[in-house]
C-alpha cells in the first residue's frame, strides 16, 4: 500500500454528538484552553443550516440565508452589543461558512499549534466575509460570488490543500513553471465552482482536503467537533494520503480512488457518503459494481 502504517482508527460518536445547525452563540464561549488567547477576535458570527444531505449538493441558482452577527462597541459606552442582518446567497456557500465556524469553535477546545492556525485563519477569513456581505444589499441573490470565499472553493474542487503554501503554487502554474498572471487567473476564473457541474470535482477531491473530511466526520456522526484526538488523527491520516498521491503516475480520466484513500475514508467513517465514487473503485479487493465515469472538470491535485 505504500505506507508504513494503518490509517488512523476514529473511535465512534453518537451521530447526535454537535446539532446540524452552527448557533452564533457558541462562538461567544470563552476560551479555556492554554494558548487560546492566540486567536483573533473575531467580530462576525455567523448562523447557517447544514447536514449530510447538503453538504456536496445544490442546484443551479439555489440560494440560502445566512444570518451575520457584527459586534460593536456602544457609543460613549466599554461595552458591545451586536446587530444582526440576514443574507440570501448561493447555496454552495453554506459548507465552506458551517467548516469555518466548526473549525473556530474547535480551536477553543485544542490548544495544538495546527488547531489555532485552523481556528484564527477561519476567523479571519469568515470576518472578511462579513465586511464583504455587509457592504451588499441583504439580497444578494444566486448572482453574487464572494472575493473571500471563491478562492477557497477552487482550491477545494481541484483538491489542492491551502495549508502549504509552495503545492498551491504548484497548482497554479501546472507544475515547476513560475506562476503567472495568466495562469493565476485561469486557476481562480476559469471555472465557476458555484456551478453544480462542478460537485464531481468536489466529492473525488474532497479526499485531498482534511478540513473537508473532518468537517463531513462531524457532521455524519463519527467524531465530536471538539474532538481533539480525532482532529489530530486527520492530520496523520493526510501525510498518508499525500505521500501515496506523489508516488503514482498522473492518470488520464477520472481515476478511481487508491487502496490508501480507500482505508482512509474508512477508517475516518466517511465512506458511506462516498457510495459512488467507491462503485467506480476498479483494480482494488473491492465487490462493487462498476458504474460509468461522470465527466469530471478536474480529477486531481498538481503534484
Amino acid at each position: 500500500m505504500g505506507t508504513s502504517r494503518k490509517p488512523t482508527m476514529l473511535s465512534r460518536h453518537s451521530p447526535h454528538t454537535y446539532p446540524a445547525v452552527t448557533r452564533a452563540y457558541m462562538l461567544f464561549a470563552p476560551f479555556r484552553d492554554r494558548g487560546s488567547s492566540l486567536l483573533h477576535s473575531q467580530k462576525y458570527l455567523f448562523e447557517v443550516e447544514l447536514d449530510v444531505r447538503s453538504f456536496l449538493f445544490w442546484k443551479k441558482n439555489d440560494v440560502a440565508v445566512v444570518a451575520v452577527f457584527k459586534k460593536v462597541r456602544k457609543h460613549n459606552k466599554n461595552t458591545t452589543g451586536t446587530v444582526q442582518r440576514s443574507f440570501s446567497i448561493p447555496a454552495a456557500y453554506v459548507r465552506i461558512i458551517d467548516q469555518l465556524t466548526k473549525e473556530s469553535v474547535h480551536g477553543k477546545h485544542n490548544a495544538s499549534h495546527e488547531a489555532l492556525r485552523r481556528a484564527t485563519y477561519a476567523e479571519e477569513t469568515l470576518d472578511a466575509l462579513g465586511k464583504e456581505l455587509f457592504r451588499h444589499d441583504t439580497v444578494c441573490g444566486p448572482g453574487f460570488r464572494s472575493i473571500v470565499l471563491n478562492p477557497i472553493l477552487q482550491r477545494q474542487m481541484r483538491g489542492v490543500p491551502s495549508h502549504y503554501t509552495p503545492l498551491v503554487r504548484r497548482a497554479i502554474a501546472g507544475g515547476d513553471r513560475p506562476v503567472t498572471i495568466d495562469r493565476a487567473t485561469r486557476f481562480y476564473l476559469e471555472v465557476d465552482p458555484i456551478d453544480p457541474e462542478s460537485i464531481p470535482s468536489f466529492r473525488r477531491n474532497a479526499v485531498y482536503i482534511p478540513e473537508m473530511r473532518w468537517h463531513l466526520a462531524v457532521l455524519m456522526g463519527a467524531c465530536s467537533v471538539r474532538d481533539i484526538e480525532a482532529f489530530r488523527h486527520f492530520q496523520y491520516n493526510q501525510d498518508d494520503i499525500m505521500k501515496q498521491l506523489q508516488k503514482e503516475k498522473p492518470a488520464s480520466g477520472i481515476p478511481a480512488f487508491n487502496m490508501v484513500e480507500l482505508e482512509v475514508i474508512h477508517c475516518e467513517k466517511i465512506h458511506t457518503f462516498f457510495e459512488d465514487e467507491l462503485r467506480r473503485a476498479v483494480g482494488c479487493s473491492l465487490v462493487m459494481p462498476i458504474c460509468a465515469k461522470p465527466v469530471v472538470p478536474i480529477a486531481r491535485p498538481a503534484q
